[in-house]
């Protein structure tokens, strides 16, 4: 395919990858995010959302799409209706220009959608993400600290953690790259995907993973555009655990590629669902190897899906790319990421939340209700809840029922914790008759 492209075109791609990258330290990872400079009505305008997500026994998913796409074009026939019919409420949100603008401005909408989605779920959430959309997501972790609480799972999908080399979007979409990249430059993002742009130097910048946040990284060994090797993360993995798997992992003959990978591949769903749906990362271990006879996700008809995915196509290479803006080089990355830059104005200091536990017995049960939802944060909100007794943990949501064999007198400990990371401990003991 590459050698479709005309030779000055794949001259200009090969410009993406920055000469000499500006002598300048990147801002420490525990600094306050900035303020969001997009318009709220733009970001809210961007965000779409679906489901109960007051339903706490099922995980809240914010979906991320990737390079070229909005969330509805890219997830309205797959993952979209594949969650609601699970019971499990989402939101998606669309970057600018179909996800070309500058990335950096993206993490802006991401920022927002993370803190819109926690707030209707009230819990730590799932950030779902296919190619650069697996990967973006970061940044507003890396730079919005406020965010890393709030997320309990972050799973990319052929994501382009170290990159995509912009001859490699051109594999796959060869009239859209010569389009956008021909004669005028080359779209914002395709430039801040190459690999060691400024702009991912920046974003791994410090430490790649987060803590409580547990990554997944799900890669097809077929991929044409994001390597295999560009899926990984790097450095410690922090408390949520971290790992990477392939999809031949779980079936070795599996033939899949870029784009089936984050639309219809079942065993990409099946590790994404794995990932959300319990503690940790996806364990290949929990998946059921029926899958591996399977076309297509659950409620998906194969047809059907070669249907929905031709105008996903004929979308990218008609418009999106002869539309996006384009620039001759990487864009300039915000004052926020150096260290240099000014700090935000200090916010006031941070007040401990109060934990207020309730425990009363189920009628008739020897199950008791843990009930620790009056807890309040004067100046934000709780982000988690942890029970423990007997030197275990034996809940991490706002409400739980736990079974206290008759006659014992049991300790039972809340530990809330805001979403600044301060926290604070209520006990209750329990004489269970």
């Amino acid at each position: 395919m590459r050698r479709l492209l005309p030779t000055a075109v794949l001259a200009v791609l090969a410009l993406a990858a920055p000469a000499g990258a500006a002598d300048r330290a990147f801002a420490p990872i525990d600094r306050t995010g900035p303020p969001l400079s997009v318009p709220r009505a733009e970001l809210e305008k961007a965000i779409s959302c679906r489901g109960d997500f007051s339903d706490a026994s099922k995980p809240a998913v914010l979906l991320v799409p990737g390079t070229f796409v909005d969330a509805d074009d890219f997830y309205s026939w797959n993952l979209m209706p594949a969650l609601t019919a699970r019971g499990i409420p989402w939101c998606a949100v669309s970057g600018p220009n179909h996800n070309l603008g500058d990335i950096s401005v993206a993490g802006q909408y991401d920022t927002y959608a993370i803190r819109k989605t926690f707030g209707l779920a009230k819990r730590p959430i799932a950030v779902v993400g296919h190619s650069q959309g697996g990967m973006q997501p970061r940044w507003a972790l890396r730079f919005w600290p406020d965010t890393r609480a709030m997320v309990a799972d972050q799973v990319g999908v052929a994501a382009a953690h170290q990159g995509a080399p912009p001859e490699d979007l051109a594999t796959l979409f060869p009239f859209a790259v010569f389009a956008s990249c021909g004669l005028k430059g080359c779209p914002p993002a395709v430039w801040q995907l190459a690999p060691n742009s400024r702009f991912l130097q920046a974003m791994n910048s410090g430490r790649e993973m987060f803590s409580p946040t547990s990554y997944t990284s799900i890669y097809s060994t077929g991929d044409e555009v994001v390597a295999p090797s560009a899926t990984n993360l790097r450095g410690p993995a922090g408390t949520g655990g971290y790992r990477r798997v392939a999809i031949q992992d779980i079936c070795p003959n599996r033939l899949s590629d870029h784009l089936l990978d984050g639309t219809v591949d079942p065993v990409a769903f099946a590790l994404t669902l794995d990932a959300i749906e319990h503690p940790g990362p996806a364990d290949p271990a929990r998946i059921d190897r029926d899958v591996c006879s399977q076309l297509t996700i659950p409620g998906l008809d194969p047809v059907d899906a070669l249907g929905k995915s031709l105008p996903l196509l004929r979308d990218i290479v008609s418009g999106v790319a002869l539309s996006s803006p384009s620039l001759r080089s990487e864009p300039a990355l915000p004052c926020s990421a150096f260290a240099d830059c000014p700090v935000p104005q200090a916010a006031a200091a941070n007040r401990r939340p109060r934990a207020t536990a309730r425990i009363r017995r189920a009628s008739g049960t020897a199950r008791y209700v843990l009930d620790g939802r009056r807890s309040k944060d004067a100046d934000g909100r709780i982000v988690r809840w942890r029970w423990t007794a007997a030197g275990r943990t034996i809940g991490r949501k706002a409400r739980v029922v736990r079974r206290i064999a008759a006659r014992r007198s049991v300790l039972v400990r809340l530990t809330v914790t805001d979403d600044r990371g301060a926290t604070a401990t209520t006990s209750r003991r329990v004489r269970a008759r």
